[in-house]
């Protein structure tokens, strides 16, 4: 509960600053390198890691479930770069499950109605 709160205010912060370059960076920045040295460092680390990719996509609902599309490639982007230098199959599976599928699986657009009346 302690890091989901954590989190929670880290999210907010960028919001209420909305979503200032110099913050944003320092966000992009910290995650990165906690998820990139989690699998370095010990087991708590990566369990630090582990559990953000758990309560990462909550806690965005949470504070800013309309941020635009724009906003959401600078959230996502340390997620993502962490995926192309992570060699820890756990931590990219959980980001991979965790972050981006119910994102994905949440904004998919409709298929077009077929046309079969056009016939």
């Amino acid at each position: 509960m302690v890091l989901r709160h954590q989190f929670n205010a880290l999210l907010t912060m960028l919001k209420e600053n909305k979503y200032q370059t110099q913050l944003t960076a320092w966000y992009q920045q910290l995650i990165f390198k906690l998820l990139v040295n989690a699998q370095k460092l010990n087991v708590t680390a990566a369990g630090i890691a582990l559990q953000i990719c758990d309560v990462f996509v909550q806690e965005l609902n949470n504070v800013d479930k309309d941020a635009s599309l724009e906003i959401l490639v600078k959230i996502l982007d340390p997620f993502l770069r962490a995926l192309g230098k992570l060699t820890n199959g756990e931590l990219k599976e959980r980001i991979t499950d965790n972050i981006f599928k119910p994102l994905l699986e949440n904004n998919k657009t409709m298929k077009e109605e077929s046309s079969d009346e056009e016939e």
